[in-house]
């Protein structure tokens, strides 16, 4: 049975389940298959810097290790932020409630997406006024882990054809050049008047 996430709204509150909207499925993919003279499909492999040994495709990996040559476990690892400062653990929107706050199209427009969810109710009574609202225009925003990791994702709830999405991403944060130059006085209407005076009538 898949597992239910509890989103929250001051004094409401609307279960459901999630369901990836592949890519691939909305539209088709293309697969590309190499094959040697005889037909017979290649094998993906890597050469070695020695020019000699070949390594295929999985038989390589990833280690973290330290000054001195020693592999770290990844249970060793902690995360820090770019302040310097211990990264803290986002529990998964399956751990806890999910708090929804109201947010704006700027907001989502400002959104990079990495995945798009649509939200399952179990009847179409429980996501009604969610509903409602969502097609109303409102846009609730919230932070999305489909599991427990140190950084959640930014996501926005949204409506289309009587269906509730989840679009997850990174909001991205642009600045904006200013022109802080002190614009030039204006000029003495006087001083502009005597430049138009013709001498030649005088």
């Amino acid at each position: 049975m898949a597992r239910l996430i509890t989103f929250v709204t001051p004094g409401k509150s609307w279960q459901a389940t999630i369901s990836k909207v592949d890519r691939d499925k909305v539209y088709g993919w293309v697969s590309e298959i190499v094959t040697d003279s005889d037909g017979k499909p290649c094998v993906l492999a890597s050469l070695l810097d020695d020019g000699q040994t070949i390594i295929l495709s999985g038989s390589t990996s990833l280690k973290t290790l330290t000054l001195e040559g020693k592999e770290v476990s990844k249970n060793d690892l902690v995360a820090i932020n770019n302040d310097g400062t211990p990264g803290s653990i986002q529990p998964s929107v399956y751990d806890e409630d999910v708090k929804l706050t109201e947010a704006s199209i700027d907001d989502l427009l400002d959104l990079e997406v990495k995945a798009l969810y649509q939200l399952n109710f179990e009847n179409e009574d429980v996501g009604k006024d969610l509903l409602e609202n969502l097609s109303k225009g409102k846009l609730f925003g919230l932070k999305f882990n489909y599991r427990t990791d140190y950084e959640a994702d930014d996501a926005y709830l949204l409506s289309s054809q009587n269906n509730v999405f989840l679009i997850t991403g990174i909001l991205n944060k642009f600045q904006y050049l200013a022109n802080l130059s002190v614009p030039p006085p204006d000029e003495d209407p006087e001083l502009k008047e005597e430049e138009n005076l013709d001498f030649g009538l005088l």
